[in-house]
């Protein structure tokens, strides 16, 4: 039995057919580029569409996942073609390779977590990174480059999609490989990301940017348990 569920005014819906939920628009399924239909990939997905048209998601955070899934299915170009070039760019100015020298207090916090980071990744994927406190670009050895590329090969689609929106995030394409394999933890993501920010905080005790560091902490959980939701 069909089951339409309308949710808002601006008629978009889900739909129940047998085991598959699809998104539709004025009580139809709706297409993508490529004609087919828009497929909920999982019932976390589901919940988190439901909530947002029906008002009862974050508004602290301006993250859609409607918009998401939209913009996932328009791409009428190879998702691995483009998305994967596109992560391995990070490579090059990634956030864990350009520390600071000054003060030594946040250069010394830099080496230990960030060092501490690549070394889980290096441990992984079996590669070593270069890193500068100077601004000149760096250039890693392209052997580790080719082996996170094989990786990101054989990953799905959507979930290269979904890197690709934290890394604009992240800044880090090691950080959101981390979050993929399930090999970090939020506030260690979190801190990681923002340890600047968190720095100069403790030290000038800023409300309105612990309230922005508490929004980031809101996208970047959004994503983790997407990206969880996604792979389980």
């Amino acid at each position: 039995m069909n089951k339409l569920t309308d949710l808002n005014k601006k008629k978009i819906g889900l739909l129940e057919e047998g085991n598959k939920i699809y998104l539709t628009f004025n009580g139809k399924k709706s297409n993508a580029k490529n004609k087919k239909n828009i497929i909920i990939p999982n019932a976390y997905i589901k919940k988190l569409i439901q909530d947002e048209l029906s008002e009862k998601n974050n508004h602290n955070i301006k993250i859609s996942m409607i918009n998401i899934l939209l913009k996932y299915h328009s791409n009428i170009e190879d998702t691995k073609k483009f998305i994967i070039p596109e992560l391995l760019k990070y490579l090059e100015t990634d956030l864990l390779f350009y520390r600071v020298n000054s003060p030594l207090s946040l250069a010394n916090r830099q080496k230990t977590i960030w060092d501490n980071t690549l070394n889980e990744f290096n441990d992984i994927f079996n590669t070593s990174w270069k890193t500068t406190s100077n601004l000149n670009p760096i250039k890693q050895n392209h052997e580790n480059i080719t082996i996170v590329e094989d990786y990101l090969v054989g990953l799905d689609d959507f979930i290269l999609f979904i890197m690709f929106e934290l890394i604009k995030i992240s800044g880090s394409c090691i950080l959101t490989i981390l979050v993929v394999l399930n090999k970090i933890e939020l506030e260690q993501l979190w801190q990681t990301i923002y340890i600047d920010e968190l720095f100069n905080n403790e030290i000038y005790q800023d409300v309105y940017k612990k309230n922005e560091l508490k929004i980031k902490k809101d996208e970047i959980t959004f994503f983790m348990k997407l990206i969880n939701s996604i792979q389980n």
